[in-house]
C-alpha cells in the first residue's frame, strides 16, 4: 500500500498521477458498506514501483 484516504476522490487523483507517470495501481475499498464514514480506500502498486510511487505521491502532496 502506498496511499490511503477516507475520500475516494483523493485516491483517484493520486492513481491518475501515478498512471500518468507509467505506474499502474489498484484500489481496495475498505469502507464499511453500511456507514461510509468508517474505513479507508487503499492504493496499491507493484512491488517494483513502490519507491517511485511514494516519491511521486510526496511530490504531489508538496504541490498542494
Amino acid at each position: 500500500m502506498v496511499f490511503s484516504a477516507n475520500q475516494e476522490y483523493l485516491v483517484h487523483l493520486i492513481a491518475g498521477k501515478l498512471k500518468s507517470n507509467g505506474i499502474e495501481s489498484i484500489t481496495l475499498n475498505q469502507k464499511d458498506s453500511t456507514y461510509n464514514n468508517f474505513g479507508e480506500i487503499e492504493l496499491y502498486v507493484h512491488t517494483k514501483d513502490v519507491v517511485k510511487a511514494k516519491y511521486i505521491i510526496d511530490q504531489t502532496n508538496e504541490e498542494e
